[in-house]
C-alpha cells in the first residue's frame, strides 16, 4: 500500500456531517488514533517495544495535530491503529478512520456551518438603546 497522508488535526463527523464531540471537545482523526492506541483490552499480548513504538506514534499524530499539519505513516503504524481502533470504535468511527487512514480522505463532507446574517449580528439587537 503506497503512503497516504492525511491531517490527523481533521474532525470526524457524524452521518449528516456534523463534527463529533465529547465534553464539548471536538472530536479529530489525532484524539481517536491516540485513544485507540492507547487503550488495550488485553496489555499482557502487547510487548514492552510495541507499546514504546505506540507512545512514539501518539506523539507524532498530536504533533501533527498540534501543529495542523499532513503526515504519512508506515504500513505496520497504520494496521496498528486499525487493529486498535476497531476493537473499541463504533463503526462510525471506524468507518471514518479506515478511510482517512488508507485514502487520505472522509467519506462524510463536513455539513458547512450557518452563515451569519448581513451586517454580522444575530437576533437584530443593533442599534438598540
Amino acid at each position: 500500500m503506497p503512503a497516504v497522508s492525511f491531517r490527523p488535526s481533521a474532525p470526524l463527523l457524524s452521518l449528516k456531517g456534523e463534527r463529533l464531540t465529547e465534553n464539548d471537545t471536538v472530536i479529530t482523526v489525532a484524539i481517536a488514533c491516540i485513544n485507540a492506541l492507547n487503550t488495550s483490552l488485553d496489555d499482557t499480548k502487547i510487548s514492552g517495544v510495541k507499546k514504546v513504538r505506540r507512545f512514539n506514534l501518539m506523539l507524532k499524530l498530536e504533533q501533527a495535530a498540534a501543529d495542523e499539519t499532513e503526515i504519512s505513516l508506515e504500513s505496520d503504524d497504520i494496521s496498528d491503529i486499525k487493529a486498535a481502533a476497531g476493537q473499541i470504535y463504533s463503526p462510525l468511527m471506524v468507518g471514518q478512520l479506515f478511510a482517512i487512514l488508507e485514502t487520505g480522505e472522509n467519506p462524510i463532507k463536513e455539513k458547512a456551518p450557518p452563515t451569519p446574517p448581513p451586517g454580522g449580528a444575530i437576533g437584530g439587537a443593533e442599534g438598540q438603546d
